[in-house]
């Protein structure tokens, strides 16, 4: 069988806003595309070694988008 995917991923790191001195404020965004060519469902029985539960999964094009927020004080 062979597996046809493709992986894109972009992404804005360490957007840094400081209003006054000593403190600032960060944010770190990422999005995932995962192309995965194939479309429909299939019926796993569930593999308990990766702890995969039995059930029907969808086979689709899936995507992910990231956000990581800080807000960091300097002493």
């Amino acid at each position: 069988m062979l597996f046809v995917q493709h992986i894109s991923k972009s992404g804005c790191r360490d957007i840094v806003w400081t209003p006054v001195k000593n403190l600032a404020f960060t944010a770190d965004v990422n999005g995932t595309h995962l192309d995965q060519k194939y479309s429909g469902t299939i019926l796993s029985p569930g593999i308990p070694a990766v702890a995969k539960p039995a059930a029907r999964y969808e086979l689709k094009d899936q995507d992910a988008i990231n956000v990581l927020l800080r807000a960091q004080r300097n002493f």
